[in-house]
């Protein structure tokens, strides 16, 4: 099975979520800027 074939079999609200899960880390790192640990952006996200 190719990854496409994988990935195209998947529900289409899991899109919508990945989506907004892109967005929000996205929005975290425009704050914060780079260079940070893994860490500082873990802990900003789960508080957005």
């Amino acid at each position: 099975m190719s990854v496409i074939k994988k990935y195209n079999d998947l529900p289409s609200d899991l899109d919508g979520l990945s989506k907004q899960v892109v967005d929000c880390i996205f929005q975290v790192h425009q704050k914060l800027g780079a260079g940070y640990l893994e860490k500082i952006y873990e802990d900003c996200l789960l508080k957005k």
